[in-house]
This record gives structure tokens, sequence and C-alpha cells, in this order.
């Protein structure tokens, strides 16, 4: 899977950052699977002097991290309640 989330055009780049957070609650349950290639596409954009692109990159970093969490939380709930079975 090939993620691209820089462009040379920094708005396109802060559009798509800005689109990115409601991507990923729409794909919450298949978080753990964008992990690698989404870190790696938001590297550079969290090292950009644009305030406005840092400030996205941030919070589609903070939104991956939560549906991480819920994924991890769905998954340990699931395989406790096949233990109980």
């Amino acid at each position: 899977m090939f993620i691209e989330l820089f462009s040379l055009c920094s708005q396109v780049n802060l559009h798509t950052l800005q689109c990115l957070p409601t991507i990923l609650r729409c794909l919450a349950n298949q978080s753990g699977a964008l992990i690698t290639p989404l870190v790696g596409a938001l590297t550079s954009n969290l090292a950009s002097k644009n305030t406005n692109i840092l400030s996205a990159a941030v919070e589609a970093v903070d939104e991956l991290i939560k549906n991480i969490g819920n994924d991890f939380a769905k998954s340990k709930t699931q395989l406790a309640a096949r233990a109980c079975c």
C-alpha cells in the first residue's frame, strides 16, 4: 500500500491532511493496518514549517492514535469473549 500525503502545492497538501481524520474515523476497524504507511506518509508533514500543515498533520496523527486504541480495545474484548466460550 502506498499513501502519499505530501504535495508540492501546499493547498493540496493541507486539504488532504484535513480530510484524513474523517477518513480514519470511517476506517476505524482497519486502522491497525494503516499504521506503517500513514506514519511514513505523515512524517514529512510533521516537520513542516507551515503551521497550518503542521496542525493538520498533528490532528491526523491524534485521530490515528485514537482509532488504533479503539481497534485494540475492540480486538481485546473479542478475544476475551472467545476465551470465555
